[in-house]
């Protein structure tokens, strides 16, 4: 008997990865806004810090990353900066844990949408 309310075989699974989508295309934004920021001035990153690039919407946390490390982050398009406790392990993993923010790398359908998504893009070759 199949159970009432249940998705067709097959339909949760594209669901899921289409929710996995939108996470990261959250996370992009707040990697554009990011950008933004840095790109229009320097001093108001280094006094206001980074925005939580993690894909809570309605997140309006900051972090104080140095340039240094946020040009690191930025150096790999998989890479996020997000405040501890903030990542979702559905879509990422935590890399590298810091003093209040913790460096996280896409996982599965949501690295084709960092990638594209990508502000910054490496060199080819």
């Amino acid at each position: 008997m199949e159970e009432v309310g249940a998705l067709p075989a097959g339909l949760d699974g594209a669901m899921k990865d289409e929710r996995v989508k939108r996470l990261a295309a959250n996370e992009a934004l707040f990697r554009h806004a990011n950008e933004a920021l840095r790109k229009s001035d320097d001093s108001v990153v280094s006094i206001g810090g980074f925005l939580c690039e993690c894909s809570i919407a309605e997140c309006e946390e900051r972090l104080e990353v140095s340039a240094d490390v946020y040009q690191e982050v930025r150096s790999d398009v998989m890479r996020f900066v997000v405040k501890s406790d903030h990542a979702n392990p559905e879509i990422e993993r935590v890399v590298e844990r810091k003093n209040g923010y913790d460096i996280v790398e896409k996982l599965g359908p949501g690295r084709d949408i960092a990638e594209r998504l990508a502000p910054r893009r490496p060199p080819l070759g």
